[in-house]
Formats: C-alpha cells, sequence, structure tokens
C-alpha cells in the first residue's frame, strides 16, 4: 500500500515514481502552504528529480507568493514536469494564470482528464 502524506492543502503520495498531490483541503492557497508543500516534495522524492500530477479542482484561489512558491526550479522543487488536473472554468482559469504570471522553470501541462495527466506525467519521468 503506498504511504500517504498529509499536506497543510491535502494529500500527497509517491506512486509509480509519480508524485501525486490532491488538493482538497484548502479554497484558498498561501505563501506558507506552497512552503510547507515544496518542502513536503522534497522529503517524499528524497531529493529526486520527480514528475508530479497535482488536482487542483477544488482550489479557490493561489496567492502571488503561492504561484511564486511552486513554480520555483526544480533544483529547489524537485518537480522536472507538473501535471495540473483542473475540473471548472475558474480552476482552468487559475491555472492558465498559473503558468503565465509564474513563470515556471520546468513544464506545466492542464488536463481535465486525470489518466492523461499521468501518462504526461510518465513521459517525463521516463525523459529524466
Amino acid at each position: 500500500m503506498t504511504k500517504r502524506y498529509e499536506t497543510p492543502i491535502g494529500e500527497m503520495w509517491l506512486e509509480d515514481g509519480i508524485l501525486w498531490h490532491r488538493v482538497d483541503t484548502a479554497d484558498t492557497i498561501t505563501e506558507d502552504n506552497a512552503r510547507a508543500v515544496v518542502a513536503l516534495v522534497g522529503q517524499i522524492t528524497g531529493g529526486q528529480p520527480t514528475p508530479s500530477v497535482v488536482d487542483i479542482r477544488s482550489i479557490g484561489f493561489a496567492s502571488k507568493g503561492a504561484r511564486q512558491g511552486f513554480a520555483g526550479s526544480p533544483d529547489s522543487s524537485h518537480e522536472i514536469a507538473t501535471a495540473l488536473i483542473v475540473a471548472s472554468s475558474s480552476s482552468r482559469i487559475m491555472a492558465k494564470a498559473f503558468i503565465k504570471l509564474s513563470n515556471p522553470e520546468r513544464p506545466i501541462g492542464v488536463f481535465t482528464d486525470e489518466t492523461k495527466a499521468r501518462e504526461w506525467a510518465e513521459q517525463h519521468r521516463l525523459e529524466a
């Protein structure tokens, strides 16, 4: 059974070389939330470059500090690529704003289908 970790905004686990983060306990994400999540990513991955799939279907807003914290370099976040799962028009707008405003240093994909997000992340895992 895969070990799951609680984050300030949901739960996280490592499965088949992909880091999963299901955000489900926060309508608004703060810079402190982002720092705590990034630190946990480093612990879970052991500092190894890892693609991730992040389910943000329940998020309403992420502060500028949170967006900047999540957009950090692969060296600081240990994420080599991030697939975002979105469901609604508001979360789709937020995801596009995250990418545009944060200028992330790693590839970011936006998906409405969990299977497609996982497949995209697997491609980045195989390229690492």
